[in-house]
């Protein structure tokens, strides 16, 4: 098969759970430069080693080339090759069609156009202040919920991780030691303890002065998962991106990104369920990590699934290095499935049973900063009870590791956005006390630091308010031309299409036609083409009691039902005289 034919966002023509999916697969021309699997084969195509294109993604992300000619300025870029990409690659097929900015400066949200007008969000949270403002005294306090939105800073908590051990061993003998002799020891105890808080607020500290940015990426247009809560799952899935089109967010993000908050982590966790575009989000993660391209630590990208259960073992196995984050929100698989509809396919038993082998995996390295997270959206009145904290913790508890450290718990508030249900954000005291409730079960929890309100930060919120913009604009442009007959009737607010209308104003001849004798529709369609006398007298609509509209050929509809009502009967008396007459001849003849 030809590149562009084998190069293209494979998706399926089903529908699932009412959700809408793509009719056909997303095919670009030219193709993005940074993507992965359609660069290097082109270059198998052409005959040029793959080592080249090492140097042209290098040189894309420096900034040392931002054209195709650019390159030819590029040491150990072969000369025929810029000539050979022109027409079949582009160093970016999208554009940032607008930067939103949050009031506190702490959001920038980026909506980006792609090839073929599709539209997608990526938004930038920026971490780290050192003022003493309120604002900043609040986020300090939220550290924990900093981490996941971020989703761990592997440098800066984790150089203390040993110490800590230490701290807690020590403290652990001391109370053996009281057992066995008898003898307190409070004091050498309560010293331990105080030299570890101090240990942890130096820690944090650091860690909150620490200015840095994350990016969240989409990974599709639209999503098939139909999460109840979520914008995006109200749109359905119409399309994947390419590799190349999701690293161009990271490249946009670079442009934008301020430079004393450079970009230091990536989640997955945009427009999308990345898993089920894995075939696309397995060599982006590559070029993420690939110090010759973007050069981020693979603890910093993590992955969110709803539970795609067959990629995340791939993923354990293809990327263990790249944390893994599982979109739960419900303790039990019958509320799950009202919050989650395609649920379904993964109960929640086989995804914990997916989660053991991956916290059991000796690849996967869990430490102080690189835990597994679970993620919960707090619902008012859906999960948010305090049964629902009990079953999430013992859940999650037989999991938790040594010390807690496989797992931590990210309660998120649900915030408003354009679904259908009518679901509201929880009170303040409703997620504290559900806080509390996991936390005493020995689950590490934290709750989710809202960033970027202001600007719509809910995720799939900005491109489905783009969308609603532009069909508002057209219902309007379409508007300005409707007939005034039109407008005085509510009971058909659509003009009436081309072979009559049914008297409510909604089918048409051919759906009528549907529903009579194949022997009688093509008679009828012949006298429909033909004028009928009084016809033009219907067709002008008769003001009726309610102060409606009669709909053009209502009368003439009636008329018809009105003949077929009486031929019915004929035929009856018809037939009732003929056994009649056929009882009678034989009667004389006997």
């Amino acid at each position: 098969r030809s590149l562009t034919s084998r190069r293209r966002s494979d998706t399926r023509k089903t529908t699932k759970g009412g959700v809408r999916m793509p009719k056909r697969p997303r095919v670009l021309k030219p193709l993005p430069l940074l993507d992965e699997p359609s660069l290097l084969e082109f270059f198998r195509e052409e005959g040029i080693k793959a080592i080249h294109a090492e140097t042209i993604w290098s040189a894309l992300v420096k900034g040392k080339a931002k054209t195709l000619k650019d390159l030819e300025h590029v040491p150990n870029v072969p000369k025929r090759l810029p000539a050979l990409l022109e027409g079949k690659f582009a160093v970016t097929t999208s554009k940032i069609v607008s930067v939103s900015r949050a009031a506190d400066g702490g959001t920038t949200k980026l909506l980006i156009e792609l090839q073929d007008g599709s539209r997608v969000e990526s938004v930038l949270m920026h971490f780290g202040d050192s003022g003493d403002s309120a604002e900043s005294d609040t986020k300090r306090q939220n550290h924990d919920n900093e981490n996941a939105n971020e989703d761990g800073d592997g440098d800066d908590g984790g150089g203390g991780e040993e110490e800590e051990e230490e701290e807690e061993e020590k403290k652990k003998k001391i109370e053996e030691e009281e057992k066995e002799t008898g003898l307190p020891r409070k004091e050498e105890a309560s010293a331990s303890s105080k030299t570890l808080k101090k240990k942890k607020k130096k820690r944090q500290r650091r860690h909150n002065t620490h200015k840095r940015s994350t990016l969240c990426v989409s990974s599709q247009v639209g999503c098939k998962m139909g999460c109840k809560f979520c914008a995006t799952g109200t749109m359905g899935l119409r399309g994947n991106l390419m590799s190349g089109e999701i690293l161009e967010q990271l490249y946009w993000a670079i442009s934008v990104c301020p430079p004393d908050q450079p970009l230091r982590n990536v989640v997955f966790m945009g427009m999308g369920e990345p898993l089920d575009n894995y075939h696309n989000v397995l060599p982006a993660l590559r070029a993420m990590t690939d110090v010759k391209r973007f050069g981020l630590a693979p603890a910093r990208i993590t992955v969110s699934t709803v539970g795609v259960i067959p990629y995340m073992r791939k993923l354990r196995k293809q990327a263990p290095d790249v944390q893994l984050a599982i979109s739960l929100h419900a303790p039990n698989q019958t509320l799950r499935e009202k919050i989650v509809p395609t649920s379904t396919a993964y109960p929640i038993e086989k995804i914990m049973a997916a989660l053991d082998d991956h916290l059991e995996d000796p690849n996967v390295h869990l430490t102080h900063s690189r835990k597994v997270m679970i993620e919960y959206v707090v619902i008012d009145g859906v999960n948010d009870s305090d049964e629902c904290a009990y079953e999430l913790a013992r859940l999650l508890k037989p999991r938790i590791g040594k010390k807690g450290r496989n797992l931590v718990l990210n309660l998120i508030p649900y915030n408003p956005t354009d679904v259908p249900e009518d679901y509201r954000a929880p009170a303040r005291e409703r997620v504290k006390a559900f806080h509390t409730i996991v936390r005493e079960a020995g689950i590490l929890t934290t709750v989710r630091f809202e960033k970027g309100q202001d600007i719509s930060g809910a995720c799939g919120q900005l491109v489905v308010q783009s969308e609603k913009k532009r069909k508002n604009k057209s219902s309007e442009s379409s508007a300005a031309t409707v007939d005034i007959e039109d407008l005085a009737a509510p009971a058909a607010p659509a003009p009436a299409r081309p072979g009559g209308a049914h008297p409510g104003g909604v089918l048409t001849s051919r759906r009528r036609n549907r529903n009579k004798p194949p022997s009688a529709t093509r008679a009828e369609k012949k006298l429909e083409k033909r004028p009928r006398p009084g016809q033009a007298d219907d067709n002008k609509g008769v003001m009726g009691a309610a102060g409606g509209t009669s709909t053009p050929g209502a009368s003439e509809t009636n008329r018809q039902h009105w003949g077929y009502y009486a031929a019915f009967w004929v035929y009856i008396a018809l037939l009732c005289a003929a056994i009649v007459g056929y009882a009678m001849q034989t009667a004389e003849g006997k």
